[in-house]
């Protein structure tokens, strides 16, 4: 199988659960954007969703993203307590910028790279 069988399988269904992410953020009512499920508000679900792509698709040496919310909040350690929650056009563009990241990502794939795990991705696990 090919590089570009596997890719175009992979960019269908980023695509897709993308588009449908991209929607929920639009469409989520506003009682239940700031509602608690799980622990964490959801708004801040859709967050820690968007942000955490980077750690899998950010290459070995590439800076982090800045993120303008403490790494506890990112990563789903504590409930955000502030006033200045992100908005919906904030997490808009947040989701459109990482398309962009995303698709560079898949886009730049080799036979090579399907065996290995993302050289950004090892490196944060050690």
């Amino acid at each position: 199988m090919s590089t570009a069988v596997v890719v175009e399988s992979l960019t269908g269904v980023f695509l897709r659960v993308w588009e449908m992410m991209g929607t929920f953020i639009r469409v989520c009512p506003e009682h239940v954007w700031n509602r608690k499920f799980g622990g964490w508000p959801v708004w801040q679900s859709v967050y820690h969703s968007l942000i955490s792509v980077h750690f899998f698709v950010r290459q070995k040496g590439d800076p982090l993203p800045q993120d303008p919310y403490p790494v506890k909040v990112s990563s789903l350690e504590e409930v955000y307590a502030g006033p200045d929650i992100p908005t919906r056009e904030d997490l808009q563009a947040l989701h459109a910028s990482l398309q962009a990241v995303v698709r560079a990502y898949l886009d730049g794939l080799t036979d090579a790279d399907l065996a290995k795990i993302n050289g950004g991705l090892s490196a944060r696990r050690k």
